[in-house]
């Protein structure tokens, strides 16, 4: 180790500058992960109410805007939505949504009451007269059959099928739809399904957007020096928002852990003694639930000139880190993944430190394609709730979050 990268530890690690505050932290997380915001999604305003939230946060972080912008940077994208309500019952028992079943995110609206017809069944012949049309029961969980939603489709097609109700043995998972489908979807935890159900009733109300707002929370902090680059450091704050008026998917350690990262990192680095050189610039990017949107506008836009990035560091998932951390694109940046193990194998920060290839799993994929340096990082271990609705802050154990901040913070500015 060089005698630079030593008395950078010793300045750093001994300054009595609290890293982060930890009431800070779980306020911060219970403010996203709050009914106001409705999971950061598309109903009730929520991705709006968060973005706001956010600017108020970057001010108060000491963060002002990128010289000739504002705060937000504005975007379209179209997608599916549940204002509510959603409803189900099969053979007059009434499911839970969210914990006995999921509305698929591409479904259109519907309201009835149906006969079902297993789709397994072998169909002789396309038969339009039932009226009204019965929905497909595809149970194939304990029958060892292998069924597609290509096959599933075609035999709804055949049979004009009014929507196809799926049964699982695996945790129930959510995610955001550009698009609608024609037909409706559900799928149903098969511990709660009835033994040979013969109808249901189901009240679904979607509402598509074919031109959905959406803005990326842009802050900038002038560095010390006479750089003519800067440290991008992002995270996304968007989440799959809410499925009628019960299923709300807050979205703490997805992605509520990382925004709390960044913007304690923000606190940190406004204080005089911690600016780095560099410029910093922290982005919270909207969409990324949807398809990586906002990060890809960012990216295809001219609010920074790429080729200033000196570095870009991607929060998300970090809520736990029982079992050390990963760091995405560790391959392809050799060097500063040892600047990283470096800092924790003296620190003896976290149990393991991770590496792996590129992947196209979260925000700084676009920059890495447009040929930005830049980590992926999240924690290992601890919550293991995902894109469902038990993603809640008492569910964040915050393990490594403090010894995450002080690596974060002495490799951005080791940098």
């Amino acid at each position: 180790m060089s005698g630079r990268l030593i008395l950078l530890f010793l300045l750093l690690s001994c300054q009595n500058v609290l890293a982060q505050d930890s009431v800070r932290v779980r306020s911060t997380l219970d403010e996203l992960c709050s009914d106001r915001l409705a999971g950061r999604g598309y109903v009730a305003g929520g991705d709006r109410k968060a973005a706001r939230f956010l600017r108020k946060a970057f001010q108060t972080a000491g963060l002002s805007t990128l010289p000739g912008n504002t705060w937000f940077q504005a975007f379209y994208f179209s997608v599916n939505s549940f204002p509510g309500p959603v409803s189900l019952k099969i053979d007059g028992k009434s499911l839970v949504p969210g914990r006995d079943f999921l509305v698929s995110p591409q479904s259109p609206s519907i309201k009835g009451t149906y006969t079902l017809r297993n789709g397994l069944e072998k169909t002789e012949s396309c038969n339009a007269s039932n009226t009204p049309k019965p929905w497909m029961l595809f149970d194939t969980t304990g029958t060892g059959i292998s069924f597609s939603r290509k096959q599933a489709d075609s035999l709804r097609n055949c049979m004009h099928a009014a929507g196809n109700l799926w049964t699982t043995g695996t945790k129930l998972t959510w995610s955001v739809s550009q698009k609608q489908d024609r037909i409706p979807e559900i799928v149903v935890v098969d511990s709660v399904f009835p033994h040979n159900p013969s109808r249901m009733e189901v009240r679904i109300r979607s509402q598509f957007k074919k031109q959905h707002k959406a803005r990326n929370v842009i802050g900038y902090l002038p560095g010390t020096g006479n750089c003519d680059s800067a440290l991008f450091i992002t995270a996304h704050y968007d989440h799959l928002g809410r499925m009628g008026r019960e299923a709300v998917f807050r979205g703490a350690n997805d992605n509520a852990s990382g925004v709390s990262m960044l913007l304690e990192l923000a606190h940190w680095f406004s204080e005089p003694e911690n600016r780095p050189r560099h410029d910093l610039v922290f982005v919270a990017f909207a969409g990324e639930e949807a398809g990586l949107i906002g990060s890809k506008h960012f990216v295809e836009s001219d609010w920074y000139p790429l080729q200033r990035i000196r570095f870009l560091l991607n929060l998300d998932l970090l809520g736990g880190g029982e079992e050390g951390l990963m760091v995405v694109n560790a391959t392809q940046h050799p060097t500063e993944f040892q600047k990283l193990k470096q800092i924790n194998d003296s620190l003896h920060l976290l149990p393991d430190l991770r590496q792996r290839g590129p992947a196209a799993n979260s925000d700084h994929h676009w920059f890495a394609q447009s040929g930005v340096p830049a980590f992926f990082t999240y924690t290992l271990g601890g919550c293991k709730a995902y894109h469902d609705i038990y993603d809640n802050p008492n569910q964040l154990s915050l393990k490594a979050f403090n010894n995450c901040h002080r690596l974060f913070r002495l490799f951005l500015t080791g940098l």
